[in-house]
């Protein structure tokens, strides 16, 4: 990281801003990482509890979902406390999310944790974009966007190499509850980084209270599909070991080649878009890609594994990769005043679609034994997501 694109708050030292970009990142990925390890320990949790394909979607569905409807109210706080206050109740609530998650005795209790971790992805965006629309000056804003969302596909990929690892040596609840320590562990550190929280944010720039731009409710929309398609991703460590006959340690390590694909993407996504100064044509793309990559899901079975260690990487650099040029759309739309309340919009329609697809997605591979009506479904929500975008273009802008 170079000091190009660095916070200008005066008196920061470069060190401590590059801090303060490291814990934008942590937040993120600590955030939605709940999500991402069901799916990483699933065929542990379907061998202990005697789960189903259903439950683990469901458990899934509910984190998310739990996230989604929390988000306009999470933007809301998020803006009214400012972001130091907020992103401290991230990890907070993300390492009350692992603990509960590391001690669970069934599915109900597995249920119930998901809702802790929900809570704390529905912060995580509205506290990590005021802090960048507040202390990162417009044109700058590219790199650091990038680089924080990318910390969801960051603990993806450490996630998908680590927790296989340390759940076969010594449990999959001792993984949950070193995750609770890291969370907690940053805590203090934000305290010590982060510019003290403002109490007038609002800019020349922002957007007028009570109203959000046009734009915000077509991002929504987009994002719902672009949630849905994506959320067949959960299900890889599966796909891998159950249709593709891989090993457990070769479907988390699918997981984390989606993980490394989507930071980089992440990063060079929101660079594109805000060099190009185009984030719907940017979107456009990354629509076509997550089709793309379940395309190559789909053909993994018959052609070859080769196929899914592609769709991987694309799927990575597609919907997975999104979030980045979103929520930057976000941030440049409204500025500071309102960039929690506008993250928190947005969020609601991505999590939604997660959250609604995995529990379907689920039904259908325990209803037919096969992954292909998943990755059909996944195809044709890249395919609307990008006729809206195709939509969006040819009208005015708003």
């Amino acid at each position: 990281m170079t000091d190009s694109w660095a916070p200008p708050v005066e008196g920061m030292s470069p060190q401590r801003r590059r801090g303060f970009a490291g814990l934008l990142l942590l937040a993120m990925g600590a955030s939605t990482f709940t999500a991402s390890v069901i799916g990483i320990i699933a065929s542990f949790l379907i061998e202990d509890f005697g789960l189903a394909h259903r439950d683990i979607g469901t458990i899934v569905a509910i984190n998310v979902l739990a996230g989604g409807l929390a988000s306009p109210a999470a933007g809301r706080f998020a803006d009214r406390i400012g972001p130091k206050r907020a992103v401290v109740g991230v990890f907070a609530l993300s390492a009350a999310g692992f603990a509960a998650t590391s001690i669970a005795p069934g599915f109900g209790f597995l249920a119930l944790a998901g809702i802790l971790g929900g809570l704390a992805q529905s912060g995580a965006n509205p506290a990590t974009n005021k802090a960048i629309a507040t202390h990162v000056a417009p044109g700058r804003r590219g790199v650091i966007t990038g680089v924080k969302q990318s910390g969801v596909q960051a603990a993806i990929f450490a996630g998908g190499v680590a927790v296989p690892v340390i759940a076969e040596r010594f449990g999959w609840r001792v993984a949950l509850a070193g995750a609770a320590v890291v969370a907690l562990a940053a805590i203090p550190t934000v305290l010590a980084v982060f510019p003290g929280d403002r109490t007038r944010d609002a800019t020349a720039g922002s957007a007028p209270p009570g109203r959000l731009p046009v734009a915000v409710w077509w991002l929504t929309g987009y994002g719902f599909l672009l949630g849905a398609s994506g959320a067949a991703g959960i299900f890889i460590p599966l796909f891998a070991e159950e249709a593709l006959g891989l090993s457990v340690r070769a479907g988390g390590l699918a997981a984390a080649v989606v993980g490394l694909s989507a930071v980089v993407g992440r990063i060079a996504w929101a660079l594109h878009a805000e060099r190009r100064a185009n984030h719907v044509a940017s979107l456009g793309w990354i629509a076509a890609l997550a089709a793309v990559a379940a395309a190559l899901m789909l053909a993994a079975p018959g052609m070859g594994a080769a196929w899914m260690w592609v769709g991987a990487v694309v799927l990575g650099a597609g919907s997975s990769s999104w979030n980045a040029v979103g929520m930057l759309a976000v941030i440049d739309l409204v500025g500071p005043a309102a960039a929690g309340r506008a993250s928190g919009r947005v969020l609601f329609g991505f999590l939604v679609g997660l959250a609604v697809a995995p529990g379907v997605y689920g039904q259908t591979v325990d209803s037919t034994g096969s992954y292909d009506v998943m990755w059909a479904a996944s195809l044709t929500f890249g395919l609307v997501a990008l006729g809206v975008i195709a939509v969006w273009k040819r009208r005015p802008a708003s």
